[in-house]
Formats: C-alpha cells, structure tokens, sequence
C-alpha cells in the first residue's frame, strides 16, 4: 500500500514539472487545479490535450457566448459543451436561466468550466471542451 502512495505522488508531481494542469496532494485523490481563462489563452502550449479547471466570465445570450477574463481584455477561449453528459448540460442550462440568460441581450456570469484544453481554428486560438461546469 505505502508503495502504491508513493508511485501516486510520484505520478503527481512529474505531472506538476511536465505541465501547470498538475494534481494536489489529497488523500486517496488526485485534485484538478483551477486556472484563469487569461493563463490558458496565454500560454496554451502547457494546457493542451490537459483537463483543467478554468475560471472565467461568460458573455453569452445561449446562442453566442464568449469565453473571457477581465483582467487581459482580448483574450479568451472559444468554448464548446458538446462533451458533456446530457443531464449537465441541462443543469447549465438551467444555471444560466436561473443568472436571467436566455431572455434576450448579453449577459455576463462567472462560472468555471472543466474540461480539455486544445488548439481552435487556423489563427492559434485554443478552445475548452467542456465535460462539466461549477459555481465559482
């Protein structure tokens, strides 16, 4: 069992020195850790093929969205929720409607999505795919 820990953290922290989408020590747990939309648009070489927590602001009138962060206006991720499971999209959904989304106009909310980071169109952006959705 102690070799089994021990390979655990190992695996933990050669993930922390090969990428920032590291896991923390947690009992019996590997936990992601959550970045800003501005660190991911930044420098999306560490993100990519990474499942990570991203903290950000969402514009969106449930047709359009974007996906943003106050504090480095023009950067964002382009995002798509077509990975996640049915119910969580309908619990998105219902979380947006209950922020007055979907009534027409832009509307912000911070929110925090999870899931993988990868490239996005021919001009180097980098999108979020996301599997699932918290409160910040």
């Amino acid at each position: 069992m102690r070799r089994l820990k021990l390979a655990a953290a190992q695996l933990c922290l050669g993930s922390a020195l090969a990428a920032p989408a590291a896991c923390v020590s947690n009992p019996g747990k590997a936990q992601l850790l959550t970045y800003s939309v501005c660190e991911v648009a930044l420098h999306p070489q560490r993100f990519s093929g990474r499942v990570v927590r991203i903290a950000g602001t969402l514009t969106t009138d449930q047709l359009h969205s974007v996906f943003s962060d106050r504090r480095c206006p023009g950067r964002g991720l382009s995002h798509r929720i077509g990975d996640m499971p049915p119910a969580r999209r309908d619990d998105l959904n219902a979380y947006l409607a209950s922020k007055g989304i979907g009534g027409g106009g832009f509307k912000e909310i911070d929110i925090i999505l999870i899931g993988t980071v990868g490239p996005y169109g021919d001009f180097g952006g980098s999108e979020v795919a996301a599997s699932d959705f918290s409160e910040p």
